[in-house]
């Protein structure tokens, strides 16, 4: 009794980190903004939120998982039960950060930029082929797309480690997106908690969100170990005047 009350207080929960997980990028894009430059910010995490959340578009329609779009079905039987609302939120505010990413970018950024979504748009297609195929039952496409999900949850998970790459290197914090670290770290942990308790999917999940909980928290760990060495407004660094000139003498 216990449990069937803690699952849909989980499954709540953990919709509420997923959301603050599209949120939490809103500082990062602002400081963007401000300064007219993406500087050596990384858009890997966006373009693979973007691609996830694309994914469990798909699991969503009724055509493919006819349950899904129940709540309830959601929060007391769905392998990952997360609310459509939210992933429609998801993929709005994905792409309005990858387009001031593209706004502000230097002309190979955005180049880069477009191969993704090229490629992401191309792999989105073949699902979408895939799971309209007429021979397929509901549960056939639903375990396609349980799997697919489930991977794009590992690359959108692994996504920052090109980020913590680059803080290694320049021993810095700076573009090292520090609230959107704390929701995957956050993320990780409800959704591990989540399949421990539904125990559906248990090794493959037990992975994907045990992965995402220690690159959370490993990012955290960075976080706090650089944050004193990085240079936060190397712009605004007060340079040494000149020595003056002595007249008269």
């Amino acid at each position: 009794m216990a449990i069937a009350t803690l699952k849909p207080l989980v499954g709540l929960l953990g919709n509420l980190i997923i959301l603050w997980l599209f949120v939490s990028p809103i500082p990062t894009f602002v400081k963007i903004i401000n300064k007219k430059t993406v500087g050596e910010f990384k858009p890997d995490p966006y373009l693979a939120t973007l691609l996830n959340c694309a994914l469990w578009f798909f699991y969503g329609l009724p055509r493919v998982c006819p349950n899904f779009n129940s709540l309830y079905y959601c929060y007391f039987h769905g392998p990952i039960p997360i609310d459509p609302a939210i992933i429609g939120t998801g993929i709005f505010l994905e792409l309005v950060y990858i387009a001031i990413f593209f706004a502000y970018s230097s002309a190979t950024k955005r180049i880069n930029v477009i191969i993704a979504l090229v490629i992401e748009v191309f792999c989105l297609l073949l699902v979408a082929l895939a799971i309209t195929i007429p021979s397929y039952r509901p549960s056939v496409r639903c375990r396609i797309l349980d799997y697919l999900c489930v991977l794009s949850n590992v690359i959108m998970y692994g996504s920052p480690l090109t980020v913590m790459k680059m803080v290694i290197e320049t021993k810095s914090v700076k573009y090292m997106p520090h609230y959107l670290s704390v929701a995957y770290f956050c993320s990780g942990v409800v959704w591990l908690i989540h399949t421990f308790i539904t125990r559906a999917y248990f090794s493959i999940l037990l992975m994907t969100y045990g992965l995402g909980s220690a690159l959370g928290l490993v990012q955290l760990i960075l976080y706090a170990h650089y944050y004193k060495t990085a240079q936060w407004d190397d712009e605004n660094v007060k340079k040494p005047e000149p020595e003056r000139q002595l007249s008269g003498v």
